[in-house]
């Protein structure tokens, strides 16, 4: 270790004791503070790890919690970045924090799609998993064309990592990569997808006609006259059995599993995590014993019990995850509440435009939703969307979090569902912990 290194171990080690002991602590603190002082200190924390990245538009952090979760069957001490702090500087301060007698181990590592082409190559992983791309972020990702060239400009500084990817992802085809791949996808084709396409000729100019679809664009797609279709998949769904408001129940590769959390997107980031132990050639029932276990992640389907009330938070940051998560209400078979809190801070998005294309208009058609709430920064253009979409009722407005201390106290409703920006959802994440 040079001299500069040491000095930048040394500095950001004393930052997050002092973060921890006189703060709240800080995720990326420390990290920006060693990079500073030496920008290569990231070649040198990783350089004994054996590494797997987790990059894409959704999905990304609790792929990184259900893999970390199927490694550790097999491999101890996994380390990961489970903060959800992906960007450089909490990548070097997960590695900086970390028990030296890890080195050698495996590390599990979120990467911010911007940040992936600037910290690939001091990872050097043997495989990246790339779970989707999606229309999120606009103001720093305008085209899902740029996240696609951010993605692959990455892989092609690592060539010999293996690209574990979504095959039913059309903007995932990486046909002129030289990594090595490894794909999964759903092939049940009786699966039809009721959410509208999403509407881009990008890549096929005559527009992609679809076998099977699950939501979203993906699923089993060709364009006609055309060689650009789904490659074969060789970690498949065969069936997707079962779908409710709190978990699924599917095939893979014929072996039934369910997983106890909700959506088919949840479906998406077990099997990613499914595909890297096959990677690990960890055995089938020790990956399948762990998904059925699974642990939720802060802000996805997060439960908390207050009272008699039962709170889920989710968190949603554009109109995919958005959609999915109002098609999952609609399984929602006790009657609850529903609240969208909106902020448009830097690690939103400020672009909130996106809301205009959430689906809120199925609402309506929710039999068990009683009251609307509408809170974050930015209320007043979900107000403004709810009534634009006809959700004709009174919807209320949440000008400060520490309000649902009394709107769940005062509520009828023993079942709330809260869907949040990032910000939003980490404030009130904190706040309902002191209340529970």
């Amino acid at each position: 270790m040079n001299l500069k290194s040491r000095l930048a171990l040394i500095c950001g080690k004393f930052a997050y004791w002092f973060l921890t002991t006189f703060t709240k602590g800080g995720s990326s603190l420390p990290g920006k503070i060693a990079t500073y002082i030496d920008p290569d200190i990231l070649k040198y924390l990783a350089k004994n790890y054996r590494v797997i990245v987790i990059t894409g538009t959704n999905g990304k952090t609790l792929t990184t919690s259900l893999t970390t979760q199927v490694i550790e069957s097999s491999f101890p001490s996994v380390l990961t970045n489970d903060t959800g702090s992906n960007m450089i500087q909490g990548i070097v301060g997960s590695f900086l924090l970390a028990d030296p007698s890890l080195k050698g181990r495996l590390a599990v590592i979120e990467v911010d799609e911007g940040s992936l082409k600037h910290v690939l190559k001091d990872l050097n992983p043997e495989a990246i998993v790339y779970t989707n791309i999606f229309p999120d972020q606009m103001d720093r990702f305008p085209t899902l064309k740029h996240v696609q060239d951010l993605l692959f400009e990455g892989a092609r500084t690592v060539p010999e990592a293996t690209l574990i990817y979504n095959a039913d992802d059309p903007y995932l085809n990486p046909m002129d990569l030289p990594n090595p791949t490894r794909t999964f996808g759903v092939t049940d084709q009786d699966y039809q997808a009721t959410d509208p396409l999403l509407e881009d000729d990008t890549l096929c100019p005559q527009g992609l006609t679809y076998q099977s679809r699950t939501y979203a664009d993906l699923g089993d797609y060709a364009c006609e006259n055309s060689a650009f279709q789904r490659p074969d998949i060789d970690d498949p769904i065969t069936r997707i059995h079962h779908v409710d408001s709190e978990s699924s129940t599917f095939d893979i590769r014929d072996q039934a599993l369910t997983l106890p959390l909700a959506g088919v997107y949840n479906i998406y980031n077990a099997l990613a995590a499914y595909s890297v132990g096959k990677f690990l050639n960890i055995a089938d029932e020790e990956i399948l014993q762990v998904l059925s276990q699974a642990n939720q992640v802060d802000g996805r389907q997060e439960v908390f019990e207050i009272q008699d009330k039962e709170i889920v938070l989710n968190l949603v940051k554009n109109p995919v995850g958005l959609n999915q998560v109002l098609d999952l209400l609609q399984l929602e078979e006790r009657p609850y509440d529903f609240y969208f809190f909106l902020n448009d801070q830097y690690a939103d998005g400020q672009d909130t435009q996106w809301i205009q294309s959430g689906n809120f208009h199925q609402l309506i058609k929710h039999k068990n939703l009683h009251d609307i709430y509408a809170g974050g920064r930015r209320y007043e253009l979900v107000v403004k969307e709810l009534h634009r979409q006809k959700v004709s009722r009174d919807i209320h407005s949440v000008t400060a979090v520490d309000q649902l201390g009394t709107l769940i106290e005062n509520t009828p409703q023993k079942n709330i569902h809260i869907l949040a920006t990032y910000t939003a959802m980490v404030e009130i994440r904190d706040y309902l912990s002191t209340l529970t």
